[in-house]
């Protein structure tokens, strides 16, 4: 079967040191006002580097014209939750909120739109199908079938 990943050392620190940031915002946004602006400003700025991660594929979906690489259910996702923080930032007219929501919900419309013009298994890799259990080397869909019919005449089982 396949491994399960386990946590690293590395891992393990980031992960501490991440849960110890949290609490240290925690405690500067309900210090005061000014110290919740700054957390705010500071999450505005991690949410915008979370949300253009993803810039770094597109350019391989523009290339290949496949969209294999977007993940449509997390795509979908940040666009309905960016859409709701980007109504919440209006109301409360909070610029920290809207700059990074309404960000986030055009990245998300472009990668939305980019599923929909280039749908995964059109692209580069189409006709491709994997060889073995670990994905193996990609064959076209011809030659896996034609593989396939070669093992089936050559078993024994086939002689006559």
């Amino acid at each position: 079967g396949q491994s399960v990943p386990t946590w690293n050392r590395l891992t393990a620190l980031a992960n501490a040191f991440a849960g110890m940031l949290a609490a240290l915002a925690t405690a500067v946004a309900s210090s005061s006002t000014q110290g919740a602006d700054y957390v705010g400003w500071l999450a505005m700025f991690i949410s915008i580097c979370m949300f253009a991660a993803p810039l770094s594929t597109l350019g391989q979906v523009l290339a290949e014209k496949s969209s294999e690489l977007l993940p449509p259910v997390q795509c979908a996702m940040q666009f309905l939750n960016c859409l709701l923080w980007t109504v919440v930032g209006v109301n409360k007219k909070a610029i920290p909120i809207l700059v990074c929501n309404v960000l986030g919900l055009v990245l998300s419309a472009v990668q939305l739109g980019l599923i929909a013009v280039f749908p995964a298994g059109n692209g580069a890799h189409a006709g491709f199908a994997p060889v073995g259990d670990d994905g193996g080397v990609p064959l076209r869909q011809e030659e896996l079938e034609a593989k396939k019919i070669y093992a089936m005449e050559s078993h024994p089982a086939y002689a006559e």
